[in-house]
């Protein structure tokens, strides 16, 4: 892993933010990214430094959000974005992922197109230019 991702519990507000405690260090992700929930998984995408800009994981709880160990999971990587996104925004739409915006550091260009998931999640492809939004 890039950096630490925390998550919050709003079942259990006294726990505060966490660390996410994962059983893979060979899944890349960095700092300064974005993340969204799709299915039962944290996405994190883009990121700092450069070698994570295209990155993205799924994070899956192990434990229920009740367990004192509700943090523990497990990293997989999904496939790289075709475009840098740091400081990008994720959504779900009608159980697809989306990603859009954020700006490729070592260009320094902001991205205007936006990203999704094909349904075997297997590869991010465009889904948006400047004439409007393509929903495929």
């Amino acid at each position: 892993m890039g950096d630490v991702t925390l998550a919050y519990n709003p079942s259990m507000p006294e726990d505060g933010w966490r660390a996410v405690v994962a059983d893979s260090a060979d899944v890349k992700v960095g700092g300064s990214s974005c993340c969204t929930s799709w299915g039962c998984e944290l996405i994190v995408a883009s990121g700092r430094p450069t070698p994570f800009a295209r990155q993205v994981a799924a994070f899956r709880f192990h434990k229920s959000a009740s367990d004192p160990l509700w943090y523990h999971g497990a990293w997989r990587q999904l496939p790289e974005l075709q475009y840098a996104r740091v400081g990008g925004a994720m959504a779900v739409m009608d159980g697809l992922l989306y990603i859009t915006g954020g700006v490729c550091e070592s260009t320094g260009q902001f991205q205007d197109t936006a990203e999704r998931l094909d349904s075997d999640g297997q590869e991010w492809r465009s889904s948006w230019t400047r004439n409007g939004i393509h929903l495929r």
